[in-house]
């Protein structure tokens, strides 16, 4: 059931976020820490974290968990996402997922599901997505991509702390395009 714009205002608030290509990691820097002074420190985290534990992300289990979907079908969609996906039938998820690597390290790139995964386990609490329900005449791709994204993203067992989740909403830097390209945390 999609959360209506009233209810919204009533219990949520979003925050702004500088649109520099770095307003994932400006969001989680606003959640934790009231600033976006700490986004570069845990860009590098993210990083790290996805480097030394490819092997948990790419198996598809951790983020399809929570989704309500199957592992195959939420590994498939994010590493197609990938501009490195070389064979969409079996797939190289590896390849894939080394290319968003590199996109995460990179400074003003656009995120992937893998990061808000990655992202949880970097702050030891589950990163809730929210992808809004903007009208009703949208098109199938944003149909699909809300299906993906408008979820949780939990860390794995041994990273889990006792806290609220991160909340993360995707938004459009333009209102006249269909593009989501910026996200902005949300609050209580």
């Amino acid at each position: 059931m999609p959360l209506t714009k009233s209810a919204f205002r009533d219990r949520f608030v979003p925050v702004w976020t500088s649109g520099n290509g770095n307003c994932f990691f400006n969001a989680l820097s606003r959640v934790t820490d009231g600033h976006e002074g700490h986004s570069s420190d845990l860009r590098t985290r993210c990083v790290l974290e996805a480097l030394q534990n490819e092997d948990n992300y790419v198996s598809g289990v951790s983020i399809a968990e929570g989704s309500g979907l199957s592992a195959a079908d939420v590994l498939h969609f994010v590493a197609t996402q990938s501009s490195a996906m070389e064979d969409e039938e079996g797939g190289d998820y590896m390849a894939a997922f080394h290319a968003e690597i590199k996109k995460m390290a990179t400074p003003g790139t656009e995120v992937d599901l893998w990061t808000f995964l990655v992202a949880a386990n970097v702050m030891s609490c589950p990163v809730e997505s929210w992808f809004p329900f903007v009208h009703e005449n949208e098109d199938i791709q944003i149909v699909t991509l809300r299906k993906h994204c408008h979820r949780f993203f939990y860390p794995r067992e041994d990273h889990m702390k006792t806290c609220q989740a991160v909340m993360i909403m995707w938004t459009m830097s333009h209102a006249d395009t269909n593009q989501y390209d910026h996200f902005v945390p949300i609050v209580k």
